[in-house]
C-alpha cells in the first residue's frame, strides 16, 4: 500500500479505537513505544483472547453468571501476561516515537449526572454515558514508563491491557469492566482487583455510587464506534520536524450497511424480536445524549470563532504601522480578545475534560467546580454573566490603560498564537522557496515545536490552577462579586511555580524538560487555597490595579516571550525577503 501510494516511510503518531480497534490499538502503541514485536506473537494473542470455548464460562449449578464469557480472569489476563512477555522481546536499543496519542472509547453502564447551562435560566440535567481512556507520550511526560526495575512498565501494562478489555466489553457478552476512579488513595474497601485509571480515564473523580470510588464501564462502541473526532483533535498537537502529509486511516471491519430485517412470522416472534428490542434500545440510549453533544458542539464553535476573529480583527496591513495600529486598536483588542479569553474559561468550568483532553497533563478529576452553583439553580449562569461583562472580560487579558504595554499581558494564549504564526511563517517559506535549506528548516521546526510543547504546558498548568481556584471559590454555592479573582490567584499561582527557564537560544531538548519540570510542579505539589474572596468575606475593591500587581500577572508566561523573540530573529534572518513578505 505504501508503494502504490509513493511513500517509503510512514509515522504514526495519533492512535484513536473502540471495542477490537481499542485492542489493536493498545497492541501498536506498545510496539512503536516499547518495541514489542508485532508478528506471530500478537496474532497468537488475538487466537487466545478470541477463543469462545476459551473465554467461556464453566456452567455451575443454581448460579446465575454475570456474563456469557470471562472478561477479567481470562482476557485481561491472557493480554496482561503476553503484553509482559511480548514487550520484553523488544529488540535493544528501541528509539520510540517523539510523540503519541492512544484513546480508546468505553461507555459507562450507568449515566452519570451531567448538566447543560444555558446562558438564561437553571440548568438542564442530563446523563452522561461517553467515556474514553487516553494515553499520551511526549517527552518526560509519559503512561508508557520504562524504569530498569519493571514495577511501573508492570502496572502501566496492566493499566494498558484493562483500558482494551473495558473498550472491548459487550454487553452480555463480557462483565462489565470495573475500574478505580475515586478520590484519594486507592481504599481498601474497592475491589482488590480494580485497576487505577486516574488521570488516564475521562471518568476519573466520577465513581458510581456504591462501588466504593469504581465506576463500571462496556464497551465504546455502544455510543462511539467510529472515534474519529479522538484522533482529528490529537492530530492537532502532533509534531513534525519537516514537511509532512498528514493522512487519517480508518479501518471498519463491518459491512456498511446491516443485513435487511426478517420478514415473514419468525420476524414477530422468539429470540429474534429479543434482539431487535435490544438493538432499538441502544438506538434510544444513544439518542438520549444528543442535547448535551449539541451543546457541546455550539459552544466550542462559538469559542472558535471568537478565536478566529481576534486576529482578523486588529492585525494591520503593513508591519510598519504595527505599533501606531496596536495602540490605536488597543481597546478593541481588549474587548474581543478579553470576550475570547472568558469564552473558553467558562467553558473549561463548565467542561474540563473536553477542554484539557488534548493536552499532555493528567486528567483532571471531577467532580466540576460549578457542581456547588448548580444546586442553587441559576448561580453558573450568574458566574458566566459576570465573566462576559466586557469590562471584567478585557481585564482578563490587560489592565486598563497603556502603561503596562509593551509588558505581556494577564493570558498565556497569545503566545499560542504566536506560536502558530511563527509556524505559518516557516511554511509559507517553504512553499514561497523550493530551494531552502532543508537543515535550517529542520532546526527551526524542531526548536518551534519544542516551544509550542512549552507553551502548551503552561496553559494546561494554568488550566488546572484555574479548576482548582474556582473549585474553593464557589465551594459555598455562590458566586463571587468579583468574577475574576479566582482567576488572578491562579495566575499568580502558576508564575509562582515556574521553573528557572533556559536561555532563549537554549537546545530543544532543554526547553522540552523545562516543560516536564513545570507538569511535575503542577500535578505533584498540592496548590495552596487561592486568594479569591468567598461568599462570607467582602470582596476587595475592584479599582484599577497597580503596575505592580499587573507585572506580577503578567510574570505567569513572561520568561516565554524571549524565546519567541529569538525564534521570530533567526526565521527573519534565514528566510528571504520574499518569502518574508509572503509571510505577512
Amino acid at each position: 500500500m505504501l508503494a502504490a501510494c509513493g511513500y517509503r516511510h510512514v509515522g504514526i503518531d495519533v492512535l484513536a479505537g473502540t471495542s477490537a480497534g481499542g485492542l489493536n490499538g493498545v497492541l501498536m502503541a506498545c510496539h512503536l513505544v516499547y518495541g514489542m514485536p508485532f508478528g506471530r506473537g500478537v496474532r497468537d494473542l488475538w487466537l487466545r483472547v478470541g477463543d469462545l470455548e476459551g473465554l467461556m464460562r464453566r456452567s455451575r449449578p443454581f448460579f446465575v453468571p454475570d456474563s456469557l464469557l470471562r472478561g477479567d480472569a481470562v482476557f485481561h489476563q491472557e493480554l496482561c501476561t503476553a503484553l509482559g512477555r511480548l514487550v520484553d522481546q523488544a529488540p535493544p536499543g528501541w528509539k520510540p516515537p517523539a510523540s503519541l496519542r492512544l484513546m480508546l472509547t468505553a461507555t459507562r453502564l450507568r449515566p452519570r449526572p451531567d448538566r447543560v447551562r444555558p446562558t438564561l435560566g437553571a440548568p438542564l440535567p442530563v446523563g452522561r454515558s461517553q467515556a474514553y481512556f487516553r494515553f499520551r507520550h511526549r517527552a518526560g511526560l509519559t503512561d508508557f514508563p520504562d524504569e530498569s526495575t519493571g514495577t511501573a512498565r508492570d502496572a502501566a501494562l496492566a493499566r494498558l491491557a484493562y483500558a482494551a478489555r473495558a473498550s472491548s466489553s459487550f454487553p452480555g457478552a463480557f462483565e462489565p469492566a470495573r475500574v478505580y476512579v475515586g478520590p484519594g488513595s486507592q481504599l481498601a474497601s474497592a475491589d482488590p482487583r480494580a485497576i487505577d485509571v486516574r488521570g488516564v480515564s475521562s471518568e476519573t473523580g466520577h465513581p458510581d455510587p456504591d462501588l466504593d470510588g469504581c465506576v463500571e464501564l462496556v464497551d465504546g462502541g455502544v455510543l462511539d464506534n467510529i472515534p474519529v473526532a479522538w484522533a482529528v483533535r490529537a492530530i492537532a498537537a502532533a509534531p513534525a520536524v519537516r514537511p509532512a502529509e498528514r493522512w487519517l486511516l480508518f479501518l471498519q471491519p463491518v459491512p456498511p450497511l446491516p443485513p435487511g430485517p426478517a420478514t415473514g412470522p419468525a420476524a414477530r416472534r422468539g429470540a429474534t424480536r429479543l434482539v431487535r428490542a435490544a438493538a432499538g434500545s441502544f438506538a434510544v440510549k444513544a439518542g438520549a445524549e444528543s442535547l448535551r453533544d449539541d451543546a457541546l458542539e455550539l459552544d466550542a464553535a462559538e469559542a472558535a470563532a471568537r478565536y478566529r476573529h481576534c486576529a482578523g480583527g486588529v492585525l494591520p496591513p503593513h508591519l510598519d504601522t504595527l505599533v501606531e495600529t496596536a495602540f490605536a486598536r488597543l481597546g478593541r483588542y481588549r474587548r474581543t480578545v478579553g470576550g475570547a479569553e472568558a469564552a473558553r474559561l467558562i467553558r473549561l468550568l463548565a467542561e474540563p475534560t473536553e477542554v484539557t483532553g488534548p493536552d499532555a497533563l493528567p486528567l483532571p478529576a471531577g467532580p466540576g467546580p460549578l457542581e456547588p452553583l448548580d444546586a442553587r439553580g441559576s448561580g453558573a449562569a450568574e458566574l458566566f454573566a459576570r465573566l462576559r461583562e466586557p469590562g471584567a472580560a478585557a481585564r482578563l487579558v490587560l489592565p486598563d490603560g497603556t502603561a503596562a504595554l509593551p509588558r505581556p499581558g494577564h493570558s498565556p494564549l497569545p503566545l499560542a498564537r504566536t506560536v502558530r504564526l511563527l509556524m505559518d511563517w516557516v511554511r509559507a517559506w517553504e512553499d514561497a522557496d523550493p530551494r531552502a535549506d532543508s537543515g535550517t528548516v529542520r532546526e527551526l521546526r524542531r526548536r518551534l515545536y519544542a516551544a509550542r510543547f512549552a507553551v502548551a504546558t503552561v496553559i494546561a498548568a494554568r488550566d488546572r490552577l484555574l479548576l482548582a481556584a474556582y473549585r474553593e471559590a464557589l465551594a459555598g454555592g455562590e458566586p463571587p462579586a468579583d468574577a475574576a479573582a479566582p482567576y488572578r490567584s491562579a495566575t499568580l499561582r502558576l508564575g509562582a511555580l515556574l521553573p528557572d527557564p533556559p536561555p532563549p537560544e537554549a537546545p530543544p531538548a532543554e526547553w522540552e524538560a523545562w516543560a516536564v519540570r513545570l507538569a511535575l510542579a503542577v500535578t505533584t505539589v498540592p496548590a495552596p487555597p487561592p486568594s479569591a474572596p468567598t461568599a462570607t468575606a467582602p470582596p476587595p475593591a475592584q479599582g484599577p490595579r497597580t503596575a505592580a500587581e499587573n507585572l506580577d500577572l503578567a510574570a505567569s508566561h513572561a520568561p516565554l516571550w524571549p524565546l519567541l523573540t529569538h525564534l521570530a530573529r533567526r526565521i527573519g534572518r534565514a528566510a528571504p525577503p520574499a518569502s518574508t513578505a509572503t509571510s505577512r
